[in-house]
């Protein structure tokens, strides 16, 4: 079985504008720059079957390049957070291009989350209780006007996770090219 999810990559540009804000909270695990990613389905254990259902539907999705920035930050978890994450700026390409992702992986049988879908950027993690909220909460406060360049977005990628002490490494195990841009 392979821990798997389906993502944008952050291009270095970007993750540099990152790394500017990684700093300032106690405990803090930061996410390091090749590990910075958009999420768009988390899919758990796949077999090598599943796999290979995985991509031939994914395969057969069309979608147009996205362009994208990020906007604020925020946090998970509420009174006891468990992660920070700089926002995704409200974006309909990318809610329409997450949707055929999870139209994809339903085709080829992989159970999806159900909860709503937040795009974002993990910043840093902690283990439950480590950080409280009004410890997080200048953070945020002072952090809330970051923002990136916008930036586009040529493909997605189906990464492989592996938990190590450390905190996870990913793997991208195959691309998915998106279609450029038809209007003018």
């Amino acid at each position: 079985m392979i821990r798997c999810f389906l993502a944008i990559a952050i291009p270095e540009e970007i993750a540099d504008a990152i790394d500017d804000i990684q700093n300032g909270l106690r405990n803090a695990n930061w996410v390091p720059a090749e590990n910075l990613h958009i999420t768009l389905s988390f899919l758990g254990d796949l077999d090598r079957h599943q796999l290979g259902d995985l991509d031939a539907a994914l395969s057969k999705l069309t979608a147009p390049r996205v362009s994208l920035a990020l906007a604020g930050v925020g946090s998970f978890g509420g009174r006891d957070p468990r992660l920070v994450f700089a926002n995704v700026a409200e974006n309909a390409d990318l809610r329409r291009l997450q949707a055929k992702v999870e139209t994809a992986v339903q085709s080829a049988e992989i159970e999806i989350e159900t909860r709503r879908y937040t795009p974002h950027v993990t910043l840093a993690r902690w283990r439950r209780g480590e950080v409280r909220w009004p410890e997080m909460r200048p953070y945020v406060e002072v952090h809330n006007l970051f923002r990136s360049n916008v930036f586009d977005v040529d493909a997605y990628h189906l990464y492989r996770s592996e938990l190590g002490r450390h905190g996870p490494s990913y793997e991208i195990m195959a691309s998915y090219p998106l279609a450029p841009s038809t209007g003018s």
